[in-house]
């Protein structure tokens, strides 16, 4: 699918003007780990040279950027209302989102161990940003940092301090209080504020001694030894998940530092901090942006269907279109590699070998179209490639003519088989006049903002004219019987994913009314169990492949429109 034509769709690249919002939890009990991740996120795209900035929520009341925007959220507890709001304006990144956040989010990362179901597009690292490594002292413990982040709601800080000193075996301690710790800790060791980010001095030391959380992953990435204490049970379980020795304040925790000072517990040397860059995936999300609100009707309301590396597919929640969220640049050229060496690695043989059987496929469409549109009428062929249709539709009696972003291709179509074709993108081309058809065979999938498109076939075509159109089916049996996969292999470059319902929908905004469905790409064999006992050329294939057209269920659908507005 989606070789007929080469399309004419927009792409993709680093966005100007779209500004990127870090949105950060702080609040009694939250933390101030949220906010470091947030600067550290913000500072990191500002040297990519995107415009990011951080804003903090407290849980209550929330102002809009009045523009679009991306935003990147790191929260402990969210609300659906405010998470909605978020999307009126821009897409949502959540950063390890809590249930609420996850379901509603248009892109979910996970860098620490995850509290939802919810499928994720991608595995960053907890800690992204560089860390001074602790180099050249082995495995043996002397310096011991405690620091139990910026507040410390627990006390955990004094249980520590409060322990018998002889478990220490002469190991030098060091306490670090942040910036929201607002009590007096009492201890005849050295307790310090730090007036600079805490990461850069954890190379210093041989043990950290924290609770699970941004302090514990910055000390795996510095090489230092890290032993958990962890105030309740959901954090304990957090680290085991994330393979941190550690557990709860009592006798068993004394005993295993104990251990752990006499060099007998390994467990407290990690493995180092594995995952992509956050930075680099936001950055992703803003190459691969297409604006906000549906491509078709505008609506900003969606709700995520599919999540993977390169994209998420969501649902628009006016009239039910599936559109792309691209993670990264989705632009590609139409050249010569696309159908020839691409085509080939496909199909076993070039386009222009296939030529032929594309050109009988064009012969059955002119035969649908004469229904409506009489001999001598005027088709334009939108993603007209090498001019397959363009001779079909000659044979038949009309006066054709193709337009391609391929200048390769619109050549051929000039000189080799004497049909004139523009070069360049549907959406910049200016040519006047009115048809009495317009086609896209597999080309309208690749487009990112299907109203204007459908704009101009309205403007080009004549009181009565056609709109033929193929693609795939986001509702066919491959759909059906393998959704994941169907998400998954479809290609990057398509930004749409239509149906037969949102398709007639949709074309009655623009005064076109849906006259016939041709169901195409009918393959009995992908269903379990029949495909081994239906083999494809067989009559009880073609029965079943008739069968499913009859069902809608084809992998393919050709779309037929008459303009009555």
């Amino acid at each position: 699918m989606g070789w007929e034509g080469a399309g004419c769709g927009g792409g993709g690249g680093v966005v100007m003007g779209v500004r990127v919002v870090c949105v950060a939890q702080e609040g009694k009990g939250v933390g101030t780990g949220h906010r470091v991740r947030m600067e550290r996120l913000a500072e990191g795209l500002r040297k990519e040279g995107v415009e990011a900035g951080v804003r903090v929520w407290d849980g209550g009341r929330w102002e809009g950027e009045g523009g679009e925007v991306v935003w990147v959220v790191d929260v402990r507890r969210s609300e659906r209302g405010w998470v909605r709001a978020l999307k009126e304006e821009g897409v949502v990144v959540a950063l390890d989102p809590d249930p609420v956040l996850a379901r509603e989010a248009d892109v979910v990362l996970a860098g620490l161990p995850q509290a939802h179901r919810e499928r994720v597009n991608v595995r960053v690292a907890p800690v992204w940003w560089e860390v001074p490594r602790r180099e050249g002292r082995g495995r043996e413990i002397r310096r011991v940092l405690v620091s139990f982040g910026g507040e410390d709601p627990w006390g955990l800080t004094e249980w520590v301090c409060g322990l018998d000193g002889g478990v220490w075996g002469g190991c030098e301690v060091e306490v670090v209080v942040g910036p929201r710790f607002g009590r007096e800790v009492r201890t005849g060791w050295r307790v310090v504020r730090p007036s600079g980010p805490l990461h850069e001095r954890l190379g210093d030391y041989d043990l950290v001694i924290t609770s699970f959380g941004l302090t514990a992953y910055e000390a795996r990435k510095a090489g230092v030894g890290v032993l958990l204490l962890n105030p309740t049970a959901y954090h304990a379980g957090l680290g085991r998940r994330a393979g941190f020795a550690g557990g709860r304040p009592g006798r068993g925790w004394v005993r295993l530092l104990g251990r752990v000072l006499r060099g007998g517990e390994e467990g407290v040397w990690g493995e180092g901090v594995g995952g992509r860059s956050a930075v680099e995936v936001v950055r992703g999300v803003v190459e691969g942006w297409g604006g906000v609100g549906c491509p078709g009707c505008g609506e900003r309301g969606r709700r995520a269907v599919w999540r993977g590396e390169e994209r998420t597919v969501v649902r628009c929640a006016g009239c039910g279109l599936e559109y792309v969220l691209g993670l990264g640049p989705a632009e590609r050229e139409y050249g010569p590699d696309y159908f020839f060496e691409e085509y080939r690695a496909q199909y076993g043989r070039t386009y222009l070998e296939d030529f032929a059987s594309i050109v009988e496929r064009g012969r059955e469409r002119v035969q649908v179209l004469r229904r409506w549109v009489p001999e001598g009428g005027r088709v334009l062929d939108v993603g007209c490639a090498y001019g397959p249709f363009l001779v079909a539709a000659r044979e038949g009696g009309y006066v054709p003519a193709g337009l391609d972003v391929g200048e390769d291709a619109v050549a051929y179509v000039r000189q080799e088989l004497g049909v004139w074709a523009w070069v360049g993108r549907f959406e910049e081309w200016e040519e006047e006049g009115e048809w009495d058809a317009l086609t896209m065979w597999f080309v309208i999938e690749h487009f990112r903002r299907l109203s204007e498109v459908l704009d101009k076939v309205a403007r080009l075509l004549k009181k009565g004219g056609m709109f033929a159109f193929g693609t795939p089916n986001a509702r066919g049996l491959s759909w059906l019987l393998r959704r994941d996969r169907f998400y998954r292999e479809s290609p990057r470059d398509h930004h749409l994913l239509l149906s037969v319902g949102v398709v007639r929908r949709l074309l009655g905004r623009w005064g076109m009314k849906v006259v016939a469905v041709r169901q195409t790409g009918l393959h009995p064999e992908r269903i379990p169990v029949l495909g081994r006992l239906f083999p494809p050329g067989t009559l009880r294939w073609r029965i079943t492949g008739r069968l499913l057209g009859l069902l809608g269920l084809g992998d393919t659908i050709e779309i037929y429109a008459k303009k009555y507005g």
